[in-house]
């Protein structure tokens, strides 16, 4: 199987979810891959989870105009006498299932982290036994405990988390105030909002003038001001030094900071 496309004949190839469990036909949910050969999820046309090729084979073929398709395969480390494969599930996994000899068939997850799979307002530790939480401030909508999906590549048990104390943006309290807490080495969430803004700080007093604008990172090497005002999704905490680690602002009541910690409060 391969992922791929080629912009000469305008081909693509991509691997769509069954509409339900039952019914073989094209469901709402496509793997693909993207021109910076990053994997894409999508739900229709909404990109519902990015990744990288990690576990695929990745290959570049010119023809005659110089252009290029490119594709991924999949690559495995289960052996020459096990057979592989990849399922996009009708929920959105992507799962590898396998068999040996094919006497019968297991289902493997080949990473703790990706998708969108804790759910939002969710943090994803990529070296924690059980790596998904919610973030601070927030509590799980479910009373179930997070659980990790068997036979699920990236994804783990999605678990919608909530507000604890609403903002006070939000509230007809005058008084309440907002304030950010830094979450360093931090995998920015997907779909943010670019600003044409030039300093942190300024890119932080925006993110705080508008109720909408739950989050900001800044970019001190490119300029670039970030900020999200949707649902925070595949959010990673990194390992502490990791060159792609970035700073990450999570805007909160004030009045969580009463038991986090004043220190780790941000003012604009």
């Amino acid at each position: 199987m391969k992922l791929g496309y080629d912009p000469l004949t305008g081909v693509s190839w991509s691997l769509v979810s069954w509409n339900s469990s039952q019914d073989p036909a094209s469901g709402v949910f496509s793997l693909a891959l993207d021109p910076s050969l990053e994997l894409n999820i999508k739900h229709g046309s909404k990109i519902y989870w990015t990744g990288d090729t990690g576990h695929f084979h990745v290959f570049y073929s010119a023809n005659r105009l110089r252009e290029k398709s490119t594709y991924v395969t999949w690559a495995d480390d289960l052996g020459d006498s096990t057979i592989s494969w990849i399922v996009l599930d009708v929920s959105g996994q992507l799962k590898l299932q396998s068999c040996k000899g094919c006497s019968g068939m297991d289902t493997l997850r080949a990473s703790m982290c990706g998708r969108s799979g804790c759910g939002a307002f969710s943090i994803c530790n990529t070296n924690a036994q059980m790596p998904c939480g919610c973030l601070q401030g927030f509590k799980s909508e479910s009373n179930d405990s997070w659980a990790q999906e068997p036979g699920d590549i990236w994804a783990v048990d999605a678990r919608p988390c909530m507000r604890k104390t609403e903002l006070g943006c939000n509230s007809s309290i005058l008084s309440k105030k907002d304030r950010f807490l830094r979450i360093k080495f931090a995998d920015l969430p997907i779909n943010p909002l670019k600003l044409d803004v030039r300093s942190s700080m300024k890119c932080g007093s925006a993110s705080l003038s508008n109720c909408s604008w739950i989050a900001y990172s800044f970019d001190e090497g490119t300029g670039s001001c970030s900020v999200w005002d949707n649902d925070l999704l595949d959010l990673k905490q990194l390992s502490e030094g990791e060159a792609n680690g970035k700073n990450f602002y999570l805007k909160l009541a004030d009045s969580e900071f009463d038991s986090l910690g004043r220190e780790n409060a941000t003012y604009h």
